[in-house]
């Protein structure tokens, strides 16, 4: 009884030992790339965007919406612009049909947009409303279709583009404030800040001004009527009136970082800046995200998924996106790391899933996150956070090795 008890102990022992000697090494982690004829891509990332499509044509995309609103929505489109970001490296000259990484790419892209597109795309939306099925439908799906024509366009692409460009266009015009809603009476504007700059992509896309007038007239409107407590764009607000409900908060202010720059390039650094102070934050000196501004709190949601002392699950996962975007390199990498370290990454095959692929849409979003960080090139700099937290952890990997021995 003696001997089973011990080597019990040792069982415990050894794996908590596994644990945190993985952690400790992810968080140190530093990406590698590989090559093909058609370019130089990030290996994780590749891995990661190919477990997406993996999941996707198992079904995951409707799993997904089974356990959040906009679940199927969200996991196409994320499939579809981490692979979008993974071949923005490439040589752009590689035909669809052949059998290298951007070929892949663009039919990965592809499939999500028509699936998308498709009656089961738009069924969790409504279809009477000014533009048809909510911004948050008609923002994402114009999006990603910005991104398909930039790599590989077909006529459709583009007749679909240039008309739900102008039904989005058309919708602002008309509206009494700068935020259509995405449902009935429920507006989110950065559901808002998504469909703009598929508007911004159109106009560098084909070398117009055509909606650059409207752009400007929503920076100016969004400018006098910010959340007065922090200075940012509101994380609700009513449909129709445009009235704030909720003040800003750490996922949806990540997520407009990632495309605010593309719409106004001013506006949004300074939109930046009053976010890395009051949500950017150090937690046993790892990087993280708040989920509320400094000086307030609360729980987890739909929206945040889960957040821990403060620090908000989706909040850190897409900030880690902003904060490279707007050249915050250092605490770009302490997040990505912090993440290979919480998130115990697997890796089969040619795939890769975060916590053992129980949340495919965790994994959309950190892989697009993750996309960023595409040129072999691009030298960002070494982990440098949390020392003092690594070196009691080594402490306690130690003594529990040294328990392990003595038992």
């Amino acid at each position: 009884m003696h001997k089973i008890f011990r080597w019990s102990c040792r069982g415990v022992l050894a794996v908590v030992m596994i644990l945190l000697f993985s952690f400790l090494v992810q968080l140190h982690y530093r990406p590698y790339y590989v090559s093909d004829q058609s370019g130089t891509y990030p290996a994780d990332v590749l891995a990661q965007a190919r477990y997406l499509s993996k999941v996707i044509h198992s079904g995951g995309a409707q799993r997904m919406q089974e356990i959040f609103p906009e679940g199927f929505l969200f996991m196409h489109a994320l499939h579809a612009l981490s692979w979008a970001t993974i071949a923005e490296s490439g040589r752009h000259d590689i035909f669809v049909h052949q059998d290298y990484v951007e070929g892949e790419a663009i039919r990965a892209i592809t499939w999500s947009l028509r699936a998308m597109e498709s009656p089961e795309g738009k069924r969790p939306f409504t279809k009477d409303m000014s533009p048809s099925y909510g911004i948050f439908y008609r923002g994402w799906t114009n999006y990603v279709r910005a991104k398909k024509i930039h790599l590989w366009s077909e006529p459709e692409d583009i007749i679909n583009f240039q008309k739900s460009s102008d039904e989005i266009a058309r919708a602002l015009r008309e509206s009494e404030g700068p935020f259509l809603p995405s449902y009935p009476h429920a507006a989110w504007p950065a559901d808002m800040v998504v469909a703009l700059a598929s508007l911004a992509r159109y106009d560098h896309h084909f070398g117009t001004q055509r909606y650059q007038n409207l752009l400007t007239d929503w920076v100016t409107s969004v400018r006098g009527q910010p959340d007065p407590a922090t200075g940012l764009i509101p994380h609700a607000v009513s449909a129709p009136g445009n009235q704030l409900l909720e003040g800003a908060r750490g996922c949806s202010q990540s997520l407009i970082h990632c495309f605010l720059p593309e719409i106004d390039g001013p506006f949004a650094e300074e939109q930046f800046q009053l976010y890395r102070s009051q949500f950017f934050t150090t937690r046993l000196g790892l990087p993280g995200i708040r989920e509320y501004p400094v000086g307030h709190s609360g729980s987890g949601d739909v929206d945040s998924g889960p957040v821990i002392w403060e620090i908000g699950g989706a909040a850190s996962i897409v900030g880690q996106r902003a904060m490279l975007l707007h050249g915050e390199t250092e605490v770009y990498v302490g997040l990505r790391n912090a993440i290979e370290a919480f998130g115990l990454p697997l890796r089969l095959g040619k795939t890769k899933r975060y916590l053992a692929g129980v949340l495919p849409v965790a994994d959309a979003f950190i892989a697009w996150s993750n996309a960023t960080e595409q040129s072999a090139q691009e030298q960002l700099p070494r982990f440098n956070w949390g020392k003092s937290l690594q070196f009691f952890l080594l402490i306690i990997l130690f003594l529990l090795g040294w328990t392990f021995v003595k038992l």
